[in-house]
């Protein structure tokens, strides 16, 4: 009965389907808060509630309902604190309580050794991330992002080695970054964004070679970029922006082939863009300080044409269809009005070996 309208508060003759595993009521108008009864549901396995208008706090007695393996009760307004009891829920696989106003003492969730999600971003979570996190050693995902967090990221969550997704974004964590991160071998998502880390940037970092998502702005992150940053040949988001790293942008980043999304704008960094990030065909988003492109937009679109990177200060495109203020001289000799309708008067460049753009938006 998921994704209907139906409104009011959960009926009390729920548990009298005493055969019933499975529970779907996401995506309704439900309201009221969640009963105490519903702890007599003891066969079900699967508690669907999310998206609805629940309110009130989570009885302590949905710990006696020790068969279930999944529990969504995402986008409520639930408050108070995660009871203590769902740790008695061994069987529990899939934790997902996002975006309430929920409290926890992180703790008592570590004897959920069979998690593998546990979702609780957007509540009111505070204090520090429990050293006892590497008892949840089934873990994939974990997602505090978005919480009140503070203290550091214990050294065992390098025990966590089945994670591939790990947002711990907007919360206050500081320095220093475990170098057990790079245990985690097969991380594919990393998001550590706005949160209060100052240090040089850790070669953890430059260690997670299955990457494929890095999000490390709007913290405290100084030093320069490492050229060791091509070694994550899976990256194709990179986000180094609103931090204090300095220096110039390493050549050796022009490795990094999958990359489709690079920010490195708000920063200290200095010099141009590496004329040898024009192999870059992958690349689609480039965003930069304005003093490193020559138009001095700083935010650019890459145009993909083989060869030396220039930067072209546009504001119209029409597939290869530009006003062109600046382009390489063998560019300029072969371009030619375009006849498409849709871009008349502008000049269209086309594919040529020697010519590599970054649009200016």
């Amino acid at each position: 009965m998921a994704g209907n309208q139906l409104e009011g508060a959960l009926p009390d003759f729920l548990t009298s389907f005493v055969a019933l595993t499975q529970l779907y009521l996401n995506s309704n108008l439900l309201s009221g808060s969640i009963p105490a009864f519903i702890g007599n549901c003891v066969a079900l396995e699967v508690l669907s509630l999310s998206n609805n208008r629940l309110t009130g706090v989570l009885p302590m007695s949905i710990g006696a309902m020790t068969n279930l393996r999944s529990i969504n009760l995402y986008s409520n307004q639930l408050e108070g604190s995660i009871p203590s009891t769902i740790g008695q829920l061994e069987q529990l696989s899939w934790l997902s309580l996002s975006y309430n106003a929920l409290t926890a003492d992180l703790d008592d969730l570590t004897p959920l050794g069979n998690l593998v999600g546990l979702l609780l971003s957007g509540n009111a979570i505070s204090g520090s991330i429990p050293t006892t996190i590497r008892e949840l050693f089934s873990l994939q995902t974990l997602d505090v992002s978005n919480n009140e967090l503070t203290g550091i990221i214990p050294s065992t969550i390098s025990g966590l080695i089945h994670l591939t997704s790990l947002m711990l974004d907007h919360n206050k964590l500081v320095s220093p970054v475990p170098q057990g991160l790079s245990a985690l071998t097969v991380l594919k998502l990393i998001d550590l964004h706005d949160n209060a880390f100052s240090e040089v940037l850790p070669p953890a970092f430059t260690k997670m070679k299955r990457a494929e998502y890095m999000k490390l702005s709007h913290n405290n992150f100084t030093g320069s970029i490492p050229a060791s940053i091509s070694s994550l040949q899976s990256l194709t988001y990179l986000d180094l922006s609103y931090t204090f790293l300095e220096g110039t942008i390493p050549t050796a980043i022009s490795k990094m082939q999958r990359l489709s999304r690079l920010y490195l704008h708000i920063s200290t960094l200095s010099g141009s863009i590496p004329a040898t990030m024009g192999s870059m065909l992958n690349l689609q988003y480039l965003y930069v300080d304005p003093a490193a492109t020559p138009c001095g937009a700083g935010r650019c679109e890459v145009v993909q044409y083989s060869g030396t990177a220039f930067c072209r200060a546009c504001t119209n495109f029409c597939d290869t269809c530009t006003k062109v203020a600046r382009a390489p001289p063998e560019c300029k000799k072969k371009r030619r009005v375009c006849s498409s309708k849709s871009c008349p008067g502008r000049i269209c460049i086309p594919f040529i070996r020697s010519c590599q753009g970054f649009k200016c938006i």
